[in-house]
């Protein structure tokens, strides 16, 4: 199942010859998903001496807008462009050398950001799962064993994911299995909810005064803990399914 995680194509990032799988990075920090399929996700700056961890579907935009301001005084927004920049511009995890591994254990800044499990999940469904984005419905539907056009409301996503689909893409799986470096070991975890300040504090530890928090909300869907849909059934089966992240991260039940 894991390889319906569907990552973009990689680009023109210069790739270690080894394949991420005995790459020293993944060898020192093994991952629990394939590290093919995380790698993508680390953003390494060699320049400034930080590794960002990246989350889909926890402002993932918003801070690596900010991290290329900060090194390249250029604001991007347009989604297509920093696209380009998540998949391109900064090194990845497998292309480190073990010099650079330890390096990177020593003395670069360590970061994630990371998101509520109940709204994270409540965000998937509404963004990708309920208008089809790129077949995700389609992949829901298959995994319930229905013919793909057929509604899926947020009930039938969960029991997908309680069928063994949390594995079967980067969306909606565990945020803890898609950070390759032990939680205790990163330098901040930050939060979607307190964002402008987190990644304002990361930003100045960064680049000192040359900083600026570019604002990218392409996605938003207006998933709160309040949402109609998370109701007492819907809240205990997602405890359920993410019960690691809540634990792991921080986050009340």
């Amino acid at each position: 199942m894991l390889s319906q995680l569907g990552w973009p194509r990689m680009l023109s990032t210069p790739r270690n010859e080894l394949p991420p799988t005995v790459a020293p990075f993944y060898r020192r920090h093994p991952s629990v998903l394939a590290p093919e399929l995380v790698d993508r996700l680390s953003a390494i700056s060699h320049n400034y001496k930080f590794a960002y961890f990246r989350v889909f579907k926890a402002a993932n935009s918003t801070a690596v807008a900010s991290l290329y301001f900060g090194e390249t005084g250029t604001s991007v927004t347009d989604l297509g462009s920093l696209q380009t920049i998540k998949d391109s511009y900064y090194a990845k995890a497998s292309t480190l050398s073990l010099r650079q591994v330890q390096e990177l254990e020593r003395s670069y800044l360590k970061f994630t950001v990371v998101r509520d499990p109940y709204t994270r999940i409540l965000a998937a469904y509404l963004n990708k799962v309920l208008p089809n984005e790129k077949g995700k419905r389609d992949i829901v539907n298959r995994g319930l064993g229905r013919r793909a056009d057929a509604e899926v409301n947020f009930s039938a996503f969960l029991s997908y994911l309680e069928q063994g689909g949390i594995l079967e893409n980067a969306h909606w799986c565990r945020q803890a299995d898609m950070i390759p470096y032990r939680l205790d070991g990163l330098d901040v975890i930050a939060r979607i909810e307190s964002l402008d300040r987190d990644l304002a504090m990361i930003l100045e530890r960064i680049f000192r005064g040359k900083r600026r928090l570019i604002s990218v909300r392409e996605h938003a869907t207006g998933a709160t803990r309040e949402h109609l849909l998370l109701n007492e059934s819907s809240r205990a089966r997602i405890f359920a399914l993410y019960e690691a992240d809540f634990e792991s991260l921080g986050y009340p039940q």
